[in-house]
This record gives structure tokens, sequence and C-alpha cells, in this order.
């Protein structure tokens, strides 16, 4: 392990990260959720208050993490993933 540093990233602007930007052992990475509220029938609860789109163009491309153990920290460049969807109450 050790530190992947932010000017390593290919820079894109709107276009779709280049997955080997971001090989992991596992898929890991801050996500940022748009969701709709529905109840049993279908009727809409609740929506978010601005459009997917504009939460797309607000949120960093990118976030560094530091995670500090006793033995030594750990500094990484983790994609920030935008998720839209909705659920229904049972």
């Amino acid at each position: 392990m050790g530190i992947v540093k932010l000017d390593e990233l290919t820079e894109t602007s709107g276009e779709k990260p280049v997955e080997s930007e971001f090989n992991r052992d596992r898929e890991i990475g801050p996500i940022v959720s748009h969701m709709h509220h529905y109840s049993r029938d279908g009727t809409l609860l609740s929506s978010p208050a601005v459009s997917f789109d504009t939460l797309v163009k607000a949120t960093p491309r990118t976030m560094e993490v530091t995670m500090e153990f006793p033995e030594r920290d750990y500094t990484a460049i983790l994609p920030v993933l935008c998720r839209k969807g909705w659920y229904q109450n049972d």
C-alpha cells in the first residue's frame, strides 16, 4: 500500500473516468446518493431538492482520504460516485 497522488490521475471534463485510474483490491469510495421515496401505492413522498445533473456537477471527482493507524498512516485518492435511485415502502 502507499499514496496515490492526485496528479497521477488523468483529468477529464465530464467524461466517464477511466476505470484503471482507480484500481484497488476492493471497489470502495464515497457515494453521494440522489434518492426518491415512494409510498406503497406509488405516491412520491420525497425527492431531492436538486436535479441529479446538478448533483453530479457539484460533486468532486475525487476525494483524498487518510486513515491513521498506530503503526502507520495510509492516504488514498478515491473516486466519488453519484448514485441515482428510488425506494418504495413495503
